[in-house]
């Protein structure tokens, strides 16, 4: 019973408070209302792999 209070109060706090900031970012926001183009979704898809490219470690090469 303890987890499920912990489970919903996680839900309540940190997931639902989340989901709505992502609700009303520009691409959900045209999503939600039927005007987001598929030009306009390529651009925010590809900018998303940029950035979670950019957040792959990064091998650095020591010299012996």
């Amino acid at each position: 019973m303890a987890s499920q209070t912990f489970v919903d109060s996680v839900m309540k706090e940190v997931i639902q408070p989340g989901v709505e900031q992502l609700m009303q970012l520009p691409y959900f926001t045209e999503l939600r209302t039927g005007k987001l183009s598929t030009k306009r979704a390529k651009k925010i898809f590809a900018h998303q792999f940029s950035d979670s490219s950019a957040c792959r470690p990064v091998h650095i090469r020591t010299q012996p």
